[in-house]
């Protein structure tokens, strides 16, 4: 049996190290005779200490935070004696609650985790049951010496026949999801003649085949507990056959109509499959819409086939497909396309998202390929999109179109638009769809490196636009034409296209261009570009959507340049309860001429731009004393000295004022000595000339450092 041991020994090692790799730390729990079991996963090699205190039972772990998961906490014990699990926020401890006074007793287990076994404190206490997972077949004895392992004589052919036959009857029930082995299941002893201490056999748990299939009804069960979808209805890779597409088109035509010239349901989405399977989705859609029955709903199959059109037309899709996107399916590309952006990334499983889009024909994969990349780029699934790059390097040359368009897209996502950009050259002279996505792509390479762009990228975005309709695409290249010409300076003509987009169409395309548009403005470095552009349009900035950055800068340059109104005004309200945007909205108050408002923008913040600006807004109430003392502070001393002479305070210009501004005060404070007896009338004339002279020679001197109007 040493071929079925080292089968189970192998699939248990698989088993234990996945439940180490996972986040989420697994309680479980018991209910035994005398006592309740409670098992707590750690990850292998973590640290812990049990503390009881009253009914209070504390369970900490050392190391990285954890999540215990303890959904299933009381799945199989009563609250009689654990009255409540409940996780500290620590995210270290476990807090066992008891509903009378216990006694705890506890173990570890070698590859990972704690066992506390509670008993009612008038029982003795339970005698520890360790049913750890070996470190070897063997387990090793308090010496650390191995026994010696039993000596068996080789069976005969049959016996050897018979395991054969027993390890393949377990590999097939493996694979069918019958038999699995259980850490957890209660551990028997080894039979005779085997010594007592040799080893324990693991835990085995078996199902019937309908047991079987109702846990796999129950795996197809999606998001809140809704059924997902046949494969069957979102598989269009088996909706194709070998033949070309006008015959696969002819055939499923000439059955379209049945008798009493009554079309066949059955055909009519066998048609459109075969329409959208070869990525022509408006016909799919048509021939759906064309010959339905308007008195009965649509069927599910054909359900289906609208929401992928929905999906390849890049249109919002029914909430019955985005509910779908963390099943296991073909259906889950599509629902990912077709979730709203936050949602996939969450709640989306990856494996089945790239497994369903390397199922899809050709056609379909270069058509959703790139749209597919930027969202699970942006979804945070750097692999999953490697991954579909690399299916597109397997089934296309490294020179197609494709290929080259997916390649570019992970440089993009790199930082690296100057290889993006090499790569997309060749695609970009095409007139096909695939050249419009390059031409895009490299006006945002250009963008990205804040580099003009040719005139000739700028005027093929701008026939591309015409060349493809009223659709999507025809609006992603609206957006590429913007911001050509908002690079090169041609603020006009990136405004009139701006304006002459239809309001309601494609508004995330038109609010990105517009956003890029402003922010390529706000790094003009001509002033008067800025003000003349920006001025007109300080409304339609605020109301595309800006970025919190995009919205200080403007605020900030506008402030600068002395139009504090325009400056405040681009701020949004939620930018302006920001800190950052505290700061800008007083930094505009001042350069409007409005200190209050800037100090009560201000207040209750700190920082050294806040301390300046606090300063300049005592200033311009008129309170250049205090104003003095805070630049003092800050070590501002040519501030501090400016603001103690407005003041007019003898005294703060000698605490904060320059020497020469000392000396001057001095001289002017100091009283002239009441003349020495025996002096004479020249004496006194000669002192009050000497002093007239000193008091000229300071104040020349202090007005010599105060610079020309």
């Amino acid at each position: 049996m040493s071929s079925l041991r080292l089968l189970l020994w192998s699939v248990t090692l698989a088993v234990w190290a996945i439940a180490a790799s996972a986040r989420d730390v697994i309680v479980r729990s018991g209910e035994h005779a005398g006592f309740t079991r409670v098992v707590v996963l750690f990850p292998q090699g973590t640290e812990w200490t049990v503390r009881q205190s009253g009914t209070e039972i504390l369970l900490t772990a050392r190391g990285e935070p954890l999540d215990f998961d303890l959904s299933n906490a009381f799945r199989r014990i009563p609250r009689a004696r654990i009255a409540d699990m409940t996780a500290l926020p620590d995210r270290a401890t476990l807090r066992l609650t008891t509903a009378m006074t216990t006694r705890v007793s506890s173990f570890g287990l070698s590859q990972g985790g704690a066992v506390l076994d509670i008993s009612d404190a008038t029982d003795p206490a339970p005698e520890p049951q360790n049913r750890d997972l070996p470190s070897s077949w063997w387990r090793e004895d308090s010496a650390g010496n191995q026994p010696p392992r039993p000596t068996l004589p080789l069976p005969d052919s049959r016996v050897q026949q018979a395991e054969q036959d027993l390890l393949l009857q377990l590999g097939r029930s493996a694979t069918q999801g019958v038999v699995r082995i259980n850490p957890m299941a209660p551990a028997r002893a080894a039979p005779e003649p085997v010594t007592p201490r040799s080893d324990i056999l693991f835990g085995m748990d078996s199902l019937t085949v309908m047991d079987r299939d109702m846990g796999m009804l129950v795996r197809r069960m999606g998001p809140g507990g809704r059924t997902c979808a046949a494969d069957e209805d979102y598989d269009p890779g088996s909706w194709l056959n070998d033949q070309p597409p006008v015959q696969q088109i002819s055939a499923a035509r000439r059955s379209l109509i049945g008798e009493f010239d009554r079309p066949d349901q059955n055909a009519v989405t066998g048609l459109a499959r075969v329409y959208l399977a070869l990525g022509m989705s408006t016909e799919a859609r048509r021939t759906i819409e064309a010959f339905r029955d308007a008195t009965t709903p649509v069927r599910k199959s054909d359900a289906a086939i609208l929401a992928m059109a929905d999906v390849l037309d890049d249109r919002p899709a029914s909430a019955s497909l985005t509910a779908m996107r963390g099943c296991p399916g073909r259906v889950a590309i599509w629902a990912f396309l077709a979730s709203p952006e936050p949602a996939a990334a969450t709640a989306s499983d990856m494996d089945a998202v790239q497994r369903s889009f390397s199922a899809l024909p050709q056609g379909l994969r270069d058509a959703l390929g790139m749209r597919l990349i930027d969202r699970l780029l942006k979804a945070g699934a750097r692999e999953t999109a490697e991954a579909i790059r690399n299916t597109f390097r397997r089934s296309e040359t490294p020179e197609s179109d494709a290929a080259r368009l997916a390649e570019a897209r992970l440089e993009l996502a790199d930082k690296a638009p100057a290889a993006a950009a090499d790569l997309l050259g060749p695609v970009a002279q095409g007139k096909d769809a695939e050249a419009a996505r390059a031409v895009a792509m490299r006006i945002d390479s250009f963008i990205d490196r804040h580099r003009a762009v040719p005139e000739a990228e700028t005027q093929r975005a701008a026939d591309f636009v015409h060349l493809l309709g009223d659709g999507r695409d025809s609006y992603r290249m609206r957006r590429a034409q913007i911001l050509g010409a908002a690079s090169v300076g041609d603020f006009d003509t990136a405004f009139a296209v701006l304006d002459a987009w239809p309001a309601g169409t494609e508004d995330d395309l038109r609010h990105s261009a517009g956003q890029k548009a402003f922010d390529i403005l706000s790094r003009v470095p001509d002033d008067n570009l800025f003000l003349s552009r920006l001025l007109p349009r300080v409304a339609q900035a605020r109301e595309t959507g800006l970025g919190l950055n995009q919205q200080i800068a403007l605020s900030e340059r506008l402030s600068t340049l002395g139009f504090g109104e325009a400056g405040a005004s681009v701020l949004d309200p939620p930018a302006q309860r920001t800190p950052r945007g505290r700061v800008a909205l007083a930094r505009a108050a001042l350069a409007n001429g409005d200190p209050p408002t800037a100090i009560a923008a201000l207040d209750g913040m700190d920082g050294s731009d806040v301390a300046v600006l606090r300063a300049e807004a005592l200033a311009g109430l008129g309170e250049h004393a205090a104003a003095a003392e805070m630049f003092a502070a800050m070590n501002d001393t040519a501030r501090a000295a400016q603001e103690a002479w407005r003041s007019g305070s003898p005294d703060a210009i000698l605490r904060f004022g320059t020497e020469a501004q000392k000396t001057a005060i001095r001289r002017s404070l100091s009283r002239a000595p009441a003349p020495e007896e025996g002096t004479g009338l020249l004496s006194r004339a000669n002192r009050q000339i000497s002093d007239s002279q000193a008091d000229r020679a300071a104040w020349e001197t202090l007005l010599s450092q105060v610079p020309p109007p």
